[in-house]
């Protein structure tokens, strides 16, 4: 992408976050504006009202943020904390009073006995996987430093211990969506990353073998990979440039990346699909240091 076109995204996301409403549309903006932000750090020659206009869009979707839930209080780490050369402040210390009058109550209630794999699937998972980056995102600064983790550490281990029993043999997760399962499998390297613990390593491995599977096969028929397929190759984008406890395939992101790039072109620009896949594409650019100005003929 061009700065042009970098910039273009910016005057969209200026309008579209004053009047956003759904979750999914705040989730995908929100993705949008720190994917952006960050590739502002490396381009010291972007227009200075877009930059501003950037971090009122941010602000705008934390302020719209407003049910207190673990969806939007995971949302609220995301704006406050993924950003490059973020500060800490005012914010940080909301979304950590936040988290004891959310989470808490649901972590310490939690009864996870008796409850079927799909009942879970519909009832629970969505939940739980917002908790456990919401605990990520609270304690990655100071694991080592919060006794109070433990209580958390255990929740994230009920969890996980429910996902290995519900893996099959060779096989994923029934009834989860793919790109569930990829942020699944994020989720586990983060916990480990942020508190050490590798007892579900072994398992999280296997399941990446089984969808890293499935991700190649997606890859080899790309002709057939549509704007539908974006939230999962925007997962597995991530993940892949985030290997600690799995593989590298370094070459496979870069194919996902292609890929992307392609569904941009099939997608109807400023959809949900498109800005996904531009907030992915941001990143790669930005992480090559390589977003290039217009040419001159």
């Amino acid at each position: 992408m061009t700065e042009a076109e970098i910039g273009s995204i910016v005057d969209y996301i200026s309008r579209a976050a004053k009047t956003v409403q759904s979750d999914s549309d705040m989730d995908v903006l929100a993705d949008a504006c720190i994917s952006i932000d960050d590739v502002f750090r490396i381009m010291p020659c972007m227009d200075k009202s877009r930059c501003r206009r950037l971090a009122e869009s941010l602000g705008c979707l934390y302020t719209a943020s407003g049910t207190l839930d673990s969806r939007s209080l995971f949302r609220r780490y995301r704006l406050v904390k993924d950003r490059a050369g973020a500060v800490y402040g005012c914010l940080d210390e909301e979304c950590s009073s936040l988290f004891s009058r959310i989470i808490d109550g649901r972590v310490i209630s939690r009864d996870m006995d008796g409850i079927g794999w799909d009942a879970y699937v519909d009832g629970y998972l969505r939940e739980d996987m917002d908790i456990i980056h919401c605990i990520i995102y609270e304690f990655g600064d100071k694991a080592g430093e919060d006794d109070s983790c433990v209580l958390y550490m255990d929740f994230c281990r009920k969890v996980f211990s429910l996902w290995e029993k519900a893996l099959a043999n060779g096989c994923g997760w029934s009834n989860v969506a793919v790109e569930s399962a990829v942020e699944m499998l994020g989720l586990i390297q983060d916990y480990y990353c942020i508190f050490f613990d590798e007892a579900f390593n072994p398992m999280a491995v296997k399941a990446y073998g089984y969808y890293i599977g499935d991700l190649e096969q997606m890859l080899t028929y790309r002709e057939c990979i549509s704007p539908a397929d974006v939230p999962v190759l925007a997962e597995w984008h991530r993940l892949l440039g985030e290997s600690v406890i799995y593989p590298v395939h370094r070459d496979m992101q870069l194919s996902v990346a292609a890929a992307l790039e392609a569904t941009m072109e099939k997608g109807v620009k400023y959809s949900g699909a498109w800005l996904m896949a531009a907030s992915r594409l941001a990143v790669q650019q930005g992480s090559q240091d390589c977003i290039v100005t217009e040419s001159v003929a």
